[in-house]
């Protein structure tokens, strides 16, 4: 009797949990999407089926026959839209021998799933005419506000229930250690107790590349699973590494930091600022060593890597577009260091935007960071974003940017900031402001500046590689690290 291997993916879940500016519906968010599995578990007790991977809002499942994919297929949109109103589902199957051997099938499954993902469905309830509409997202409302006056959407009052519920129902005050789960995660702005925050998204280098690569069923139960462990494993210990480096006085009534989603290789979290760049180290370097020490669960392939984009914001700014910021940051240092002779580099890439977040990273590289050089304008040219977490001499790697940017320190920042002014317009005059702020800095200081730039691979004054420079990213990081952003 043929079998089918089934998969279902959520669209746009960051983008479904941070759609809103209020971080207790975020943490609302986080709480529905986490319930997922275990809606999916009792479905399948219904139905039949065998889990046999599951992360944050997808999941893949081995149905022993037609009929019990039938009843699944019928019913899990539906029991979705119940359980997350908003949330939309892709779904896809594709039949597999009794063996386990999948023999291509992940690459029919994945096409098959990229098809679905055109098709867009319907919102419950459509949006008639003599139907109010919710006056923060436009979409139909179901609900009067709970606090003010007018009305909120099903998402919404579905985010906002799910954030009265407090602790269990999905929460994620798992992922502290069992030592501070005396308080939990942060539900509101102001338990950040600062206004400059970070979005952090981290995805798994070579993923798919990998997952493709495997043989059987029994093989890819036992990958996915390991990821998942690794994932929340290193999750944990950037959560750890944050919360331990708070002085022992801290009296918050929460931990400074927001999981959004954790699950699979993926991983988005809302965190200050000046906590962003640490946190995204340690997880990449956890993640490192925890999927090498499951090197045999993960068939030959530990010791994995993960990229990462961090977008630098304000409290005000809306969130879900800092995600997309955020994600096309890390979607940018995988597509930069990619290689096809051997596995993509860790590397991390982020931005404080100076603009409006409604513009794309690209759109950025071509206007807040062009810069000129006597051979015409570099797009790009004021970053040299990504940044590889572990880096060697003479390439743009963490170390060297962190070592420029305490360099920096005994230097006049004002003369730094307008070097970098100049240079997007014209480049003589930016040599000359060069000159000149080596003629009167402190020889030492200026010395230190020299050689953390040649560290990074700067052999022509502020420029190196390709034309680009350092300084842009060392000035906005060095800000951060002095905890005021310029």
């Amino acid at each position: 009797m043929a079998q089918y291997l089934y998969r279902y993916e959520a669209k746009g879940i960051q983008s479904y949990v941070l759609g809103t500016s209020r971080l207790r519906e975020i943490a609302g968010g986080s709480a529905v999407v986490e319930g997922l599995e275990q809606l999916l578990r009792q479905t399948l007790a219904q139905t039949g089926g065998s889990l046999e991977a599951a992360a944050a809002g997808n999941a893949t499942v081995l149905f022993p026959n037609g009929d019990s994919l039938r009843d699944f297929v019928r019913w899990w949109p539906v029991l979705v839209g119940q359980h997350a109103p908003g949330l939309q589902v892709v779904q896809a199957w594709v039949e597999v021998p009794a063996s386990g051997r999948l023999e291509g099938s992940l690459e029919v499954l994945a096409r098959r799933l990229a098809q679905e993902r055109n098709r867009r469905d319907p919102l419950i309830p459509e949006a008639g005419p003599l139907l109010a509409r919710a006056s923060r997202t436009g979409r139909p409302a179901v609900a009067r506000a709970t606090k003010g006056s007018g009305f909120v959407d099903a998402a919404t009052r579905r985010r906002e229930r799910a954030a009265r519920g407090g602790k269990g129902a999905g929460d994620m005050d798992r992922l502290l250690p069992h030592h501070r789960r005396d308080r939990p995660f942060v539900r509101d702005h102001s338990d950040f107790r600062t206004s400059d925050l970070a979005v952090v998204h981290i995805d798994g280098n070579d993923m798919g590349r990998l997952v493709m690569s495997l043989s059987s069923l029994a093989d890819y139960k036992s990958f996915s699973l390991a990821l998942k462990e690794a994932t929340l494993a290193a999750a944990t210990a950037a959560i750890g590494m944050v919360v331990g480096a708070l002085p022992p006085d801290y009296s918050g009534p929460c931990w400074p930091v927001r999981p959004v989603v954790v699950g699979g290789d993926d991983v988005t979290v809302v965190t200050r600022a000046v906590d962003a760049l640490a946190f995204t180290r340690t997880f990449i370097e956890t993640f490192h060593h925890e999927t090498a020490a499951r090197e045999r669960d993960l068939h030959g392939r530990g010791a994995l890597g993960a990229s990462a984009g961090i977008a630098f914001v304000k409290e005000k700014s809306p969130f879900s577009l800092s995600y997309d910021l955020a994600e096309s940051l890390c979607a940018f240092a995988k597509e930069r260091l990619r290689r096809e002779d051997g596995p993509t580099p860790s590397a991390i890439a982020f931005h404080r935007p100076t603009a409006s977040l409604h513009v794309t990273w690209e759109q950025i590289l071509q206007t807040d960071l062009l810069a000129t050089r006597p051979a015409g304008p570099m797009i790009g040219g004021l970053t040299m974003n990504p940044y590889l977490v572990a880096g060697q001499h003479g390439q743009a790697h963490l170390d060297g940017l962190v070592a420029l940017a305490k360099a920096m320190k005994d230097l006049p920042r004002g003369g730094l900031r307008e070097w970098a002014r100049v240079a997007q317009h014209d480049p003589l005059r930016a040599r000359d402001r060069w000159d000149r702020m080596q003629e009167v800095a402190d020889a030492s200081a200026w010395k230190n500046l020299v050689d953390a730039l040649q560290s990074l691979g700067c052999t022509d004054g502020p420029w190196g590689p390709r034309g680009r420079t350092p300084l842009y990213d060392a000035i906005t990081l060095g800000a951060i690290m002095a905890k005021e952003l310029p």
